[in-house]
């Protein structure tokens, strides 16, 4: 407790001299009115946007860093740089909790938990009863995307999912239990009643489409006709290519690459990324402007791709980040596809700036809970294009042992 007053005597004092400097906001460094010589304006507003960042840096972070409500002051009174991932990971959570609330159905919440089920089930030493606190709100989810197939962001090949998990669920679990034989009850008349939306058997062309959509063993998956060198020759093949051939990408080519991107690992099975991809010049220009470190070459690259992520998929603020994590795994899988279908492609960072979020924000028309979180630029390559040498860390320096 005297720690934290003491903190905050130190912020206050700080506040009192340093705050007319630190709270100016951003716009007033960068841009001047009218009335003003715009060159002069500029230069003014650069040095003092420096000086902001020097003073930050020299003065007040070797301080603030020591103590977490330091640090909290510090983003409170001094920087902005972390407002938007605090109110996104707010429209997040409010989205998932209020469609709970007004009994709507939720994919996220759904994959969730038939993802904890299939754990369940591929354990050695099962549980005669397992997932008794939830597996009537599995259940009543499932209900919902039957009776409302068009909401909740569900689809055909998730009920048949759920259908096939809770099956085998209840084919294995004791069926005496109250909890689990009210809801085996009202699964049975679930699938009694005519489907408004039936499954497809079509899963993305797997070798598993004619199977049960339910845990299985190794043995039972599709062999792999990659080996080690061949996966090595890929890897070392992808390489960020920027210059393309001015020649359209198939759209089936695209879709392929996402298919792989699908079977990605994802914490929880919730998959809150989306493939958001521009091939229509205009809009594909309009894109490609706004990422800093493309301008100069992204009228030469034919399709742009923002892979978009939800943040409605989590409840709490502990899995804010796991959106990035599940992300970048698909969109690793999406490049390495890129590769195998004839193509290239090039990640391009997206950084956490303000008035570029607002931007891309207003040109992909996105939803309240969801940012982007890389583009990808694609095209069949121009073999005379070059392409940076970007020598990577040996072995010896990113691996440990124990």
């Amino acid at each position: 407790m005297q720690r934290g007053k003491q903190a905050f005597g130190l912020g206050a004092a700080l506040n009192q001299r340093l705050v007319a400097v630190f709270a100016l906001p951003r716009e007033a460094f960068a841009e001047g009115d009218s009335t003003t010589n715009p060159v002069n304006r500029q230069t003014m507003g650069l040095g003092l946007y420096h000086l902001k960042i020097k003073l930050q840096d020299r003065y007040l972070i070797p301080i603030m860093r020591r103590h977490r409500k330091l640090a909290d002051l510090y983003y409170f009174l001094f920087s902005s740089e972390f407002s938007r991932e605090h109110q996104k990971v707010m429209h997040g959570r409010y989205r998932h909790v209020r469609a709970r609330a007004l009994n709507q159905p939720n994919a996220f919440h759904l994959r969730r938990e038939v993802h904890r089920i299939e754990k369940g089930l591929v354990m050695r030493k099962r549980r005669p009863v397992f997932a008794t606190d939830y597996i009537h709100d599995v259940v009543h989810n499932y209900r919902l995307f039957r009776e409302k197939p068009e909401a909740g962001e569900g689809d055909a090949e998730l009920m048949h999912w759920t259908r096939d998990v809770l099956t085998d669920y209840f084919s294995k679990v004791d069926s005496s239990h109250p909890a689990v034989a009210q809801s085996k009850a009202e699964f049975d008349r679930i699938n009694a009643e005519p489907q408004r939306n039936p499954a497809t058997n079509g899963q993305l062309g797997l070798a598993w489409d004619d199977r049960t959509w339910s845990p299985y063993s190794r043995a039972e998956a599709a062999a792999s006709r990659i080996d080690y060198p061949d996966f090595l020759a890929l890897a070392r093949r992808r390489r960020s290519v920027r210059w393309f051939l001015d020649k359209p990408v198939p759209r089936e080519l695209i879709e392929q690459a996402v298919a792989a991107a699908a079977l990605s690992p994802s914490a929880c099975n919730r998959q809150p990324f989306r493939f958001h991809a521009y091939d229509r010049a205009e809009l594909k220009d309009k894109i490609g402007s706004i990422p800093m470190g493309i301008r100069g070459i992204y009228d030469n690259v034919p399709v742009f791709v923002v892979v978009v992520g939800k943040l409605s998929a989590y409840l709490s603020e502990r899995d804010r980040h796991v959106m990035y994590i599940d992300g970048g795994l698909a969109s690793m899988a999406f490049l390495f596809a890129v590769e195998t279908l004839g193509l290239a492609a090039f990640p391009i960072n997206w950084p956490d700036i303000e008035e570029l979020e607002q931007k891309m924000e207003r040109a992909m028309d996105l939803e309240e809970d969801e940012r982007p979180m890389m583009l990808i630029g694609m095209g069949y390559p121009e073999d005379a294009g070059g392409i940076p040498f970007s020598q990577k860390k040996p072995v010896s320096e990113l691996l440990r042992f124990n």
